[in-house]
């Protein structure tokens, strides 16, 4: 803790910090969605409305100088609740206020610059898809405008929000939303228009099919395969060369059930093999595709629910000698982090290639897992594998178990560690998002939607998956398996 001395002494410094502290279980009260549709409205149309939201923070910057304690309080709660705070409101109070409300408005920006704002609108996105609330494409395209380029939580919910919530009256301002500059909200347009199945917006959407993001490219080239629209075959080659290997590996997996075809393309190719495969496709698109015959028929993949929130069915601990380290609790599959530190849980069944998913908890805010891919059926305390490391602040690094041998995106060797990339989003002490894709021979790792680690060169087969007892409480759920054609 850094403590400052500045006018009014020691103790107000140490003050502010006890109180703000104290205020810890109500800000974690206040991360949740909104529980009505009214709640969700007001949320979202203050974050727009600039006028009411002044008079309301100019009201508590005033109450937050008070020599009243409770009246301080109730100003900070209604500071931190807040959707947004108006820069040049709170950069005028922290100059001509005092010591003491500089250091509150530090602590209150930090809270928000730490992620509330977009954990509370990613929750509310969420709570508008899962209970259907229609009629807020106005204000989500609204809130949304503007917002840097997007990907993962916040990403994957608004799009599912548009899809749930737009009406048959919002085709005009979906179409102008194709013309917006954030890719955020054209992507929104296209999943609303797609929604609607509107016929009518094809040619607007077809326009995207090379938009600079390439999840808006994705995006236009289903809803032109869901048309019976050859213009789709274009917008899919076009992502054979992204790179984001998902997006390559659901483009080649289109372009195969559409055409039956693969010029010998794999999403895990690098240098000069994915060059000539992807040279393949692009004279197959010129001289070809105009006459060949099409199958547009999708065929929804099939999801495997690993673990049914009720027992231990489908699973099997390996080096457990002494008691279970493994059991269900409120609907988690939980490592108890009390007893046989090193053991596994393992899927009695093998799988090839799938796109696994799963929700894990650190609940003290930290901890040590893994999820163990490509794993072998034999009974031993350290199998072949390789291990998704579970980890606070380091979730997403890869690490070689055994005798396991692959190459990362690179092609380098992978020795005992490969440390993730960039800088995913992980909440502590919350459910947090794991995704692996493993397909022909790679595996793609993202933690909160956002890619943080590849590897390539993986052995190909039927292998089990495990998760790892480091000897820590540790918290897992909605663990669901999607095959994936080979």
């Amino acid at each position: 803790m850094q403590i400052r001395h500045f006018r009014g002494g020691w103790t107000c410094a140490v003050t502010s910090i006890v109180w703000f502290v104290a205020l810890a279980p109500h800000l974690r009260a206040q991360m949740v969605a909104p529980e009505s549709r009214e709640e969700a409205r007001d949320f979202l149309r203050a974050m727009v409305r600039k006028d009411a939201l002044g008079k309301r923070v100019a009201a508590a910057l005033e109450a937050l100088e008070s020599n009243d304690y409770p009246d301080r309080i109730r100003a900070t709660r209604a500071l931190l609740n807040e959707p947004v705070l108006p820069d040049e409101m709170i950069a005028i109070a922290k100059r001509e206020g005092s010591a003491d409300l500089r250091l509150r408005l530090e602590q209150i920006e930090d809270y928000h610059d730490g992620g509330r704002l977009e954990g509370v609108l990613t929750a509310t996105l969420r709570r508008i898809s899962e209970e259907s609330w229609n009629g807020f494409a106005a204000d989500l395209l609204a809130v949304l405008e503007g917002r840097p380029e997007a990907g993962g939580k916040l990403w994957q919910a608004a799009m599912s929000a548009m899809t749930a919530t737009t009406l048959p009256g919002d085709v005009s301002r979906l179409r102008r939303a194709l013309g917006s500059e954030t890719a955020l909200v054209r992507g929104m347009g296209i999943a609303g228009l797609a929604a609607l199945d509107d016929a009518g917006s094809i040619e607007e959407v077809a326009g995207l099919a090379t938009d600079s993001n390439r999840l808006n490219v994705l995006r236009v080239a289903d809803y032109l395969r869901a048309r019976r629209d050859r213009r789709c075959l274009a917008a899919y080659v076009s992502l054979l060369d992204a790179d984001d290997f998902s997006l390559r590996m659901k483009a080649a997996q289109s372009l195969r059930a559409i055409t039956g075809k693969t010029f010998g393309y794999e999403a895990g190719m690098r240098g000069a093999k994915r060059r000539g495969a992807l040279l393949n496709w692009r004279s197959w698109l010129d001289s070809d595709a105009a006459a060949a015959e099409l199958n547009f028929a999708e065929v929804a993949a099939k999801e495997i629910v690993l673990f049914d929130g009720v027992s231990l069915e489908g699973w099997n601990e390996v080096a457990a000698d002494v008691e279970p380290g493994w059991e269900v609790e409120d609907g988690a599959l939980v490592c108890n982090g009390r007893r046989n530190a090193g053991s596994y849980l393992r899927t009695d069944a093998g799988f090839a290639d799938y796109q696994l998913s799963l929700e894990y908890r650190l609940p003290f805010g930290k901890g040590d897992s893994g999820v163990g891919l490509f794993v072998g059926p034999d009974d031993v305390a350290t199998p072949s594998s390789l291990e998704v490391q579970v980890l606070s602040g380091k979730t997403g690094d890869l690490y070689r178990i055994g005798s396991f041998e692959a190459k990362d995106a690179a092609g380098r060797a992978i020795q005992f560690q490969k440390a993730r990339e960039g800088e995913p989003v992980e909440a502590a002490g919350e459910w947090n998002l794991i995704e692996c894709v493993v397909s022909g021979g790679s595996a793609e790792i993202r933690l909160n939607g956002t890619v943080v680690n590849r590897a390539t060169e993986c052995p190909t087969g039927l292998f089990h998956i495990n998760l790892r007892n480091e000897g820590d409480r540790v918290e897992y759920r909605n663990i669901v398996l999607t095959p994936l054609e080979p």
